[in-house]
């Protein structure tokens, strides 16, 4: 069941690949004697890019090998038990005509058996053997099932054209033909909690059949992970771990769908855990090694990824926004991403001819140009009600088993959703972890021994993005040596007298005076606490020293620069040594000849332990004015509240007397003069009437018209207020208030 086109099967390559990380650990580890506890694999779903392959295969490659493996195992009776024909009588098996694999000594019959003897190791028993081989038979019949529309009243309905098709599948899957037929040219809807049943015609039927078939194989291949976990004695979860991850490459092809378009997310995705794992590890080692580089900068693919990914307005958001939208199709979807999306410099403009259904995104290999067409079918990844009935009633105990595991767990409607999700789940967990890369290439697409395609080689390493790593690097300083591998050495090949005047020197020593008698420039390397660093194309120098011949005119000059490294060794040595005397010399004369200098040190040391303690004491006792001003306005409000609540009455009295004072200022018009009056009116004979006596007479006029009670007060206050009397005027206003307030 590999998905590859691989020409070893997955545990050998996990061994070469172990063995390859073995020899590239450093020798400190190999002492290391840790037991390998269990292996350990987790369960995950087949992606939506790998089932494409059950159904439709590209030119070059085959199905999965267990479509082949037992009809080269099985005997001519149990394949005339199981109804299992040549792969060439099945469609999903004979499309691009490739029914064997030749390269990497790969055989059907021994990997079949092989297999077999795998699945009884790990406790697989002979029935759930026998039900893999009739689901395996019975997804190839169901391969073969064509339709034709009929004519009807109620428009064009599926008919399969060869009925015994049917009748061999479900006879594999131990289920009855009527029922069988039915989910495939049926479709079920539930609506308001009634099942509805709808006719399909030719073009959906195989779609159903096609989906179908993608399903079952998917609950089997389930269910064999499973077993295969289950069946490994698991470590706990705190043991350290090698985790080993083989991911498929980047794919453009004259026409991409919604299967390329998952692959180039996850290759672009990793590729940005590879940009932060690699470079910024870079980074990191010269920060450890103590060198002063500049800061590496590289094309970040981080804007790419949130075009694919990103919320709300992401391309596989897009997608499911138009997928649960009413009558959903593929060009609604391009039209959305384009008006979205538009000016994006990772979202070019494809031509007029082609942009109603076509959309390019430029990824960190090439721009690849996706035509959509099927996107919104391909994308809908909910298992039919039907179809798990159906599968409950399978004659396979493990396919009933997962069927009725994927009808009772949360899963999403969308394929786009889970896989957004898995690749966030990966990214983090290889981000948490210490990540090793291997790039694996074919050197020609013919796949043969001896054959060197140079421009098929460099296009994979564009895919790759190793072309671009390389350039970043470049800037750097990618290659590196231990100063044991170089300072050793040419300490044993030197002549016995100079050997004996670098004895006192150690590994770093040597190899900075080798370096420096060898006349490299100091830009083409760099000395770390560990390693010795060297620009792209430079370590070749090195190489050259150590081919040295000492005993040559060459190896003489060498010889004599490095007696004259020794000599400007010994001299830095001294200078740095009678320099730091000097100093010491002239302190102690300084402290000598002006002792009140240190008093006056000792003086601003006091002053500056006073003033620290004073600051900290100054901060606390603001805080603590702080605190009690705040208290004060606490009480005070409180003192302010309880006054008001124990002297309601009084506080009523005074609200009152404001009114009153408040009502006779209306009346009055609240013009003219507003002081005080006192207990006798003024007086004011011989004055003439005024504007302020007019609007009183006005006012007191108009509360004639307002009520029938109290208009003696108001007739009395008239006719005294027309006499002129300003002292009866009050008082007849002071009875009209009265009068007012009593209404």
């Amino acid at each position: 069941m590999c998905r590859r086109r691989c020409v070893a099967p997955a545990w050998r390559s996990t061994v070469l690949l172990l063995r390859a990380v073995s020899a590239a650990l450093p020798p400190r580890f190999h002492a290391l004697t840790l037991p390998l506890c269990s292996p350990r694999t987790h369960p995950r779903t087949l992606p939506r890019p790998l089932q494409s392959r059950i159904v439709n295969q590209g030119d070059g490659e085959r199905n999965y090998h267990l479509f082949y493996m037992f009809w080269a195992i099985l005997t001519d009776a149990e394949k005339a038990q199981l109804e299992l024909y040549d792969p060439r009588y099945y469609r999903y098996t004979n499309q691009s005509g490739v029914y064997t694999v030749s390269q990497g000594g790969w055989d059907d019959a021994e990997e079949g058996t092989a297999w077999m003897s795998a699945m009884r190791e790990i406790g697989v028993s002979e029935k759930d053997i026998m039900s893999v081989k009739q689901m395996i038979t019975g997804i190839l019949s169901l391969g073969n099932v064509e339709f034709v529309d009929k004519q009807t009243s109620a428009g064009d309905e599926a008919t399969p054209t060869d009925p015994q098709w049917v009748g061999r599948a479900a006879k594999s899957f131990g289920v009855d033909v009527g029922a069988m037929q039915k989910c495939l040219v049926e479709q079920m809807r539930l609506i308001k909690g009634e099942v509805f049943y709808s006719q399909r015609d030719a073009k959906q039927a195989a779609f159903a059949r096609d989906a179908i078939s993608k399903t079952l194989y998917q609950m089997m291949f389930d269910w064999i992970v499973e077993v295969v976990a289950v069946s490994f004695d698991q470590g706990a979860d705190s043991l350290p771990y090698i985790g080993l991850l083989d991911i498929f490459g980047f794919e453009t092809f004259p026409k991409n769908d919604f299967e390329q378009l998952l692959i180039n997310l996850a290759n672009e995705t990793l590729q940005g855990v590879f940009n932060d794992a690699v470079l910024k590890a870079e980074m990191d080692l010269y920060k450890e090694e103590q060198i002063h580089v500049e800061p590496i900068k590289f094309d970040a693919n981080d804007k790419c990824v949130e075009l694919l990914l990103g919320r709300p307005k992401g391309i596989l958001c897009q997608l499911v926004a138009v997928a649960q939208a009413p009558q959903p199709n593929d060009l609604k979807f391009v039209a959305a991403l384009h008006k979205m999306h538009e000016g994006n410099p990772f979202f070019p403009r494809p031509h007029p001819k082609d942009i109603r259904n076509t959309f390019i995104i430029k990824h960190f290999a090439a721009e690849v140009p996706y035509t959509a067409g099927s996107f919104i079918d391909k994308n809908n990844d909910e298992v039919p009600q039907d179809l798990l009935e159906l599968c409950e009633s399978f004659s396979h105990s493990f396919m009933i088993a997962e069927a009725r595991a994927a009808g009772t767990g949360k899963k999403a409607k969308h394929v786009t959703i889970t896989y957004a999700k898995q690749m966030t789940g990966l990214k983090d967990k290889l981000m948490s972890t210490q990540c090793n890369f291997v790039r694996c290439i074919k050197p020609n697409a013919q796949m043969k021994a001896g054959i060197f395609d140079r421009h098929y080689s460099v296009e994979q390493l564009r895919f790759l993005g190793v072309l671009n790593t390389c350039k970043v690097l470049k800037l750097g300083l990618p290659s590196r040596v231990n100063y044991e591998h170089v300072g050793e050495p040419l300490r044993a090949a030197l002549p016995a007298a100079l050997k004996a005047k670098f004895e006192r020197y150690g590994p770093k020593k040597v190899t900075n005076a080798v370096l420096w008698a060898a006349e490299i420039p100091w830009d083409d390397y760099r000395l770390g606490r560990t390693l010795c660093f060297f620009r792209a194309g430079k370590i070749g120098q090195l190489d050259k020293i150590m081919k040295m011949n000492l005993n040559s005119a060459e190896g003489a000059s060498f010889c004599a620069r490095l007696e004259k490294w020794l000599i400007r060794e010994r001299w830095k040595w001294s200078f740095a040594l009678t320099c730091d005397m000097l100093a010491s010399v002239w302190l102690l004369e300084l402290i000598r000849k002006k002792p009140p200098m240190a008093k006056r040190l000792q003086g601003f040391f006091r002053m500056y332990l006073a003033r620290k303690a004073y600051r900290a004491k100054r901060e606390r006792v603001r805080q603590w004015q702080t605190c009690y001003l705040y208290m004060r306005m606490c009480k005070i409000w409180q003192d302010h509240y309880q006054y008001v609540h124990d002297n309601k009455e009084v506080m009523l009295l005074k609200q009152k007397e404001i009114k009153r004072k408040r009502l006779l200022l209306r009346l009055r018009g609240n013009v003219g003069d507003k002081k005080k009056e006192t207990d006798g009116a003024r007086k004011t004979e011989g004055r003439e009437e005024t504007d302020t006596d007019r609007k009183l007479k006005a006012r007191i006029k108009s509360q004639l018209s307002k009520g029938s009670r109290h208009r003696r007060f108001i007739r009395q206050a008239l006719e005294v207020a027309g006499a002129g009397d300003d002292s009866a005027t009050i008082s007849a206003i002071k009875e009209l208030n009265l009068a007012i307030k009593a209404m």
